[in-house]
């Protein structure tokens, strides 16, 4: 993804961070709940976050990638830490995630 933007430098990243980290569970097809299917190592295939309905058999087949504890974060160059709020549907000021605690 490349983003250009004339606004200030951290409302730009907080706007790439959103996008990506909705990406990663929205289905890129209808926008229900998704997950990232990722391919075995030895198939050549792209990425996709896809819910049941939409992932092929052969998709459903490569199992999800499940969500880890850092997801939804993003620390800013200033140090200060942002989370996802999906009520609130952006980044939003927090404390570090635990282990950077």
């Amino acid at each position: 993804m490349r983003l250009w933007s004339d606004t200030e430098v951290t409302a730009a990243r907080l706007a790439k961070a959103k996008a990506e980290i909705k990406s990663s569970y929205v289905c890129e097809v209808c926008g229900a709940a998704g997950y990232v299917r990722r391919p075995p190592p030895d198939r050549m295939a792209w990425w996709r976050c896809l819910c049941d309905e939409h992932a092929s058999p052969d998709q459903r087949s490569w199992g999800t990638r499940q969500q880890g504890p850092m997801s939804g974060y993003m620390q800013a160059r200033d140090g200060q830490w942002y989370r996802y709020d999906e009520g609130a549907d952006s980044m939003i000021a927090s404390e570090p995630p635990e282990r950077f605690r």
